[in-house]
């Protein structure tokens, strides 16, 4: 299930959708559930339509954080690694959620982008092929 939502003011959480620890959920326009939409096909949502702002996904067993300009990534945590290692890891969880937080501060609008995102996330992909 994805929930979609236009507008300026903060989602609510769905009924029984729990978001990324810590209320992240704050200011939230889209949120849903990974086994609807995969951490790959998110992150190519994101890069599209050259959206900014922060996508925060919660795995159950921890959580990750993808930060976005203009479609272009900025940064990207998850548990102990950080961006393309971050990125790779995250793309082969299955189950969780997902919220995406529009907007960036101003430090982080010029903040530069880690690598491409079509050759981060095909390296990613072919890392899950080959199981590694």
């Amino acid at each position: 299930l994805i929930k979609f939502k236009l507008t300026n003011k903060p989602m609510p959480p769905a009924a029984g959708l729990s978001v990324a620890p810590g209320g992240y959920n704050d200011g939230a326009v889209i949120s849903g559930q990974i086994d609807a939409i995969a951490p790959a096909e998110l992150l190519q949502v994101f890069h599209m339509h050259q959206k900014t702002g922060r996508l925060i996904l919660d795995f159950g067993h921890g959580s990750a954080r993808v930060t976005f300009r203009e479609g272009g990534l900025l940064a990207a945590r998850f548990e102990d690694l950080d961006n393309q290692e971050a990125i790779y890891a995250m793309l082969a969880e299955k189950k969780g959620t997902f919220s995406f937080i529009p907007g960036l501060p101003d430090a982080l609008m010029k903040a530069r982008e880690i690598g491409d995102f079509m050759m981060i996330l095909m390296e990613g992909l072919r890392r899950m092929d080959e199981g590694e």
